[in-house]
């Protein structure tokens, strides 16, 4: 929600930002995987009703009335990916000793 009032990209880009982070430090103070923390994390960041609207779109109209829908949730996923990726490069890596 705080993400959200700076526009639409920026509040998925906060938010996945956030959770990287977050999960960084979980996965470094606890001693488990990221993937336990980051899974459910961006299951809830997933723009999946833009999706179906964009879906739904395509079906009921032309495909032109769609596109900005489709468009959206594009810039979403590419949010949600830059965030985790900004994330990953601030958060330092564990290291491993085999």
């Amino acid at each position: 929600m705080l993400g959200g009032q700076f526009g639409d990209w920026q509040g998925s880009f906060i938010g996945a930002l956030g959770l990287g982070l977050y999960t960084g430090l979980v996965s470094l103070r606890r001693q488990i995987p990221g993937s336990v923390v980051m899974l459910p994390g961006i299951m809830i960041l997933v723009p999946g009703v833009a999706a179906y609207f964009g879906v739904n779109t395509l079906q009921t109209n032309s495909i032109f009335s769609a596109l900005p829908a489709v468009w959206g949730v594009m810039v979403q996923i590419v949010a949600i990916m830059g965030g985790l990726y900004v994330a990953a490069s601030i958060m330092p890596r564990k290291t491993s000793t085999l």
